[in-house]
């Protein structure tokens, strides 16, 4: 079997977290709700009994940490943002609030920001299982 990924809870992917805490405060609930639902099957028990109970056996659950990397965080937040489904509601917002909004994220992920960009890391579960 081709193993299948979750995300883990979105605390363990800091540019996303923050990035729908930014969304939340700046654009609304609902497309917050939206990127946060990526991050739904983030509990490895819930995730393991899912498999379960729809016949896999041999189930095995890594976790496995990514590094999302990119030179420039305000083309990532202009070039990820446009292609997302909440695109046209954040590019509505004025111009200093879509500014507010990407200084909220910056000073959410300084930690990951170095000479190179942004590189952040991103978690999730692997799971192989045998059906």
């Amino acid at each position: 079997m081709t193993p299948k990924f979750s995300w883990r809870p979105l605390e363990h992917s800091p540019f996303y977290h923050i990035l729908c805490r930014a969304l939340e405060k700046y654009v609304g609930k609902a497309p917050a709700a939206m990127l946060a639902s990526a991050y739904a099957l983030g509990d490895p028990v819930r995730l393991r009994d899912l498999f379960k109970s729809t016949g896999f056996q041999r189930i095995e659950i890594r976790v496995v940490i990514k590094q999302m990397q990119c030179p420039s965080l305000t083309d990532f937040f202009y070039g990820g943002l446009s292609a997302s489904p909440f695109a046209k509601d954040v590019f509505a917002l004025e111009t200093s609030e879509l500014e507010a909004m990407l200084d909220m994220i910056r000073e959410g992920v300084a930690g990951y920001l170095d000479d190179s960009g942004l590189a952040a890391p991103m978690e999730a579960y692997v799971v192989s299982a045998l059906k």
